[in-house]
C-alpha cells in the first residue's frame, strides 16, 4: 500500500514539475518571440538608409516620398524603444511599410535605377526582410496561442494564473498589399 501511494505521489509530482516548467516556458517563448519580430524590424531599419541614399539622387522630383521614407524611419526605430506591439510602435511601423510600399512602384518608373545592381539586391533584402517580420508575427500570435490555451487548462493554469493573456498582433491596415517580388528583378509589373 505504501508502494502505491509513494508511486502516486511520485506521479502527481512530476506532473507538477511538468506543467510548471511548460508553463515558464510558454511565458519565455512569447517574450522571445516578441523580441525577434524587434530584431526583424531592427533589421528593415537598418536596410532603409542603403536604400534611399541609393535612389534619392536619381529620384529629386520625387524628395517627398524619400523624405517620408526618412522621417517614417526614424519615428519606428525611435518607437520599437516601446517595445514591438505596442500602439505607439505599431503605429509607426504601418507608417514605414505604407512609405516603403510607395517607394517601390517609383523605383520601377527609372529604368536605371531597376537595372543598378544594388538597388535591385536591397529591394530583394527589403522583401526578404518583410517575410521575416510576418514570419516573426505568425510564430508570435502562435506563441500566444498556446500561452492562452495554457492559461485556460489545468494544471498550468495554476501557475500561470498571474500571468496576462497573451494580446495577439494585429494584421495593420494595407498588410494584405505585398511589395513585388518581381521589382526586386527589376522586371515591369502592369
Amino acid at each position: 500500500m505504501w508502494i502505491a501511494i509513494s508511486g502516486g505521489l511520485s506521479t502527481l509530482s512530476l506532473v507538477i514539475v511538468a506543467a510548471f516548467n511548460r508553463a515558464q516556458r510558454l511565458v519565455h517563448n512569447l517574450a522571445n518571440a516578441r523580441h525577434q519580430i524587434e530584431v526583424q524590424l531592427m533589421r528593415r531599419h537598418e536596410l532603409i538608409p542603403n536604400l534611399v541614399s541609393l535612389v534619392q539622387g536619381a529620384m529629386e522630383q520625387e524628395r517627398a516620398v524619400i523624405d517620408e521614407i526618412v522621417q517614417a524611419r526614424v519615428q519606428a526605430v525611435s518607437a520599437l524603444s516601446a517595445g514591438a506591439g505596442s500602439p505607439e510602435s505599431d503605429r509607426a511601423e504601418d507608417k514605414l511599410t505604407s512609405a516603403l510600399r510607395a517607394l517601390m512602384p517609383m523605383i520601377e518608373a527609372y529604368p536605371h535605377l531597376s537595372s543598378l545592381e544594388n538597388i535591385a539586391s536591397l529591394q530583394e533584402e527589403i522583401a526578404s526582410t518583410e517575410n521575416r517580420i510576418a514570419f516573426a508575427r505568425q510564430h508570435y500570435n502562435d506563441t500566444a496561442a498556446a500561452l492562452n490555451l495554457a492559461k485556460d487548462q489545468f494544471p498550468a493554469s495554476f501557475f500561470l494564473r498571474n500571468a496576462e493573456r497573451a494580446e495577439y498582433w494585429q494584421v495593420p491596415e494595407g498588410a494584405d498589399i505585398v511589395p513585388s517580388a518581381r521589382l526586386a528583378v527589376g522586371a515591369r509589373v502592369a
